[in-house]
């Protein structure tokens, strides 16, 4: 599902440093609608439409 869905602003920031400090030592599939959150994570993007 997607980590942020649901979640108000201050629960989604703290998802988007946790998966910022996990992306550094792991690889990480992100599923989520919220666009903004998706490109400040990621370092490339696919989009099923």
């Amino acid at each position: 599902g997607e980590p942020m869905a649901g979640a108000g602003s201050e629960e989604s920031q703290h998802m988007i440093e946790i998966i910022d400090r996990l992306r550094g030592s792991a690889g990480i599939l992100l599923i989520e609608h919220d666009m903004d959150a998706v490109f400040r994570l990621a370092d490339r993007v696919t989009v099923l439409v």
